[in-house]
């Protein structure tokens, strides 16, 4: 289990009990002031939706003739890093967290400290709000840095005011200690964070600074909590809450609008994020997204060259972004633009040598080329791979079915049926819940105007899928191309 929350409710349990004495009236304030700036932000949470959000699925359809119903498998990322482990390219981990690739203490450490002031710098002006800072949003730095050791000044000097003041029962140093014990969990220090940097990670921190920050103006001010909010300074520190309030919510309320949905997210945050590579690849996907839609439409013309250049944008901040290449591969490919489309998929290759999607799409690209020996050489490599890595894993994975389905596919162009049948059989065996390969080879068969091996193999597909519609209404076809309109009749009443 994840022994991280248990960590920040001991040593806030603690902190609590040590500070048990706590007068009502403070009580009370703290509640209030933590409860009304941190309404303020709220909006640093960035929800964990993002997990999904940054790697959900970019659908898409591919139509590659005769078949034009086959759907290219989709990316995820999240999907490549469950699946692809024991080969899995480098920016799953380095994507979203830069500090999985330095392994110099001369460079973590200072870099972390960075990360920490970057943390304060959102608390009190959270303006400039992403979703991500992944690579290469925060850039690894050294202890030359300057911003090092200001954030380890202030740091130091914050810690130092806690420990000496919290025996005294001070608000602000147990707002400072809340705030360093909640954030410390996610610092990098004790374990790499999901991520370099992630304003969701604030959340519960944001309690501890809006205590320590309303505790700070009410000494600056000499607020007297024992009397009325509303006489004298209490008045004038109770405005300047008033004020915070206003602003944190006014923010909070813009940022709800770059929420609306995932286009809007992306747009409105790619902007700020100039040097961040998932952004921009996250960007080009759901624009790509959009553009599928409707692409006949003629102000969604300028979407392809927008989506392309925000994947190059990725690839170019972080020259080793996998799923980026072959994200824009598949729009190359979907274009028509097979020779940039097999450069893309060339350099994701040298990348990831054992990965089999590489070899999968330079088949799809052989394919598409009507270049058919390259394809099956490509599809038969990926197999080869599959079957290294444990091809039961797969069973599942819609690029492992495809495969099959395409492999198939070049043999027949070529002219060797049987070999396709093989092909398709041999997925059957592998994947025994699934009658899509015998389908294709029924279709096959009929293509090559053979329909009673086409209703013989269309039959075995009904067997395991009694259900499938697609078989009932091609053994309906090919019954009554054999001139047998009893039995076209039939399987035609049973899609009724």
């Amino acid at each position: 289990g994840d022994f991280k929350p248990m960590i920040i409710y001991l040593l806030l349990v603690g902190l609590i009990f040590f500070y048990q004495k706590l007068d009502r009236a403070k009580i009370v304030v703290v509640l209030l002031s933590a409860l009304c700036l941190s309404a303020g932000f709220e909006l640093l949470v960035e929800d964990y939706k993002f997990d999904s959000y940054a790697r959900q699925v970019n659908d898409t359809l591919f139509p590659l003739p005769p078949f034009d119903s086959t759907t290219v498998a989709p990316l995820v990322e999240e999907k490549d890093e469950e699946i692809y482990t024991p080969n899995k390219p480098l920016e799953l981990s380095i994507i979203n967290n830069s500090l999985t690739s330095v392994y110099e203490r001369s460079k973590v450490y200072p870099t972390i400290a960075v990360v920490q002031l970057k943390y304060l710098e959102k608390l009190f002006f959270p303006y400039v709000l992403q979703h991500n800072y992944g690579f290469n949003s925060i850039p690894i730095v050294t202890w030359s840095d300057w911003k090092v050791w200001l954030s380890i000044l202030i740091h130091l000097l914050l810690l130092l005011y806690a420990v000496v003041r919290i025996f005294k029962r001070d608000p602000i140093a147990f707002g400072i200690l809340f705030y360093v014990i909640t954030i410390s969990v996610y610092s990098n220090i004790v374990m790499l964070a999901p991520d370099t940097m992630a304003e969701r990670f604030l959340f519960i921190s944001s309690i501890g600074f809006s205590m320590a920050l309303v505790f700070f103006l009410g000494g600056l001010l000499k607020v007297d909590f024992s009397k009325p909010l509303t006489s004298g300074r209490n008045a004038l520190f109770l405005g300047i809450l008033a004020v915070l309030l206003i602003a944190y919510s006014m923010r909070t309320f813009i940022r709800n609008m770059d929420w609306k949905n995932n286009v809007t997210l992306a747009t409105n945050t790619v902007k700020f994020a100039k040097n961040n590579a998932l952004i921009h690849a996250n960007y080009a996907a759901e624009w790509m997204h959009f553009f599928e839609q409707e692409p006949n439409n003629p102000d969604y013309a300028h979407i392809p060259e927008q989506s392309t250049k925000a994947y190059e944008r990725a690839i170019e901040i972080h020259p080793e972004y996998f799923n980026a290449m072959t994200d824009l591969g598949i729009a190359y490919l979907k274009w028509g633009k097979l020779k940039k489309a097999g450069t893309v998929f060339h350099k994701a290759y040298t990348i990831s040598p054992k990965n089999p999607l590489p070899n999968y799409y330079l088949g799809l690209v052989g394919f598409s080329a009507e270049r058919y020996p390259d394809g099956i050489n490509q599809f038969e490599e990926s197999l080869r791979k599959y079957e290294k890595m444990g091809k039961e894993n797969f069973v599942n994975d819609e690029v492992y079915r495809q495969l099959f389905m395409f492999l198939a596919r070049c043999y027949y162009k070529i002219g060797s049926l049987d070999q396709a049948s093989k092909v398709l059989y041999h997925a059957t065996n592998e994947i025994k819940v699934e009658n899509m390969f015998l389908i294709l080879l029924g279709k096959m068969y009929a293509d090559a105007g053979d329909y009673t091996k086409a209703i013989q193999t269309l039959e075995e597909a009904l067997r395991i899928n009694p259900n499938s519609r697609d078989a009932v209404q091609q053994l309906s076809d090919y019954y009554f191309q054999l001139g047998d309109d009893a039995n076209a009749q039939k399987y035609q009443n049973m899609l009724k």
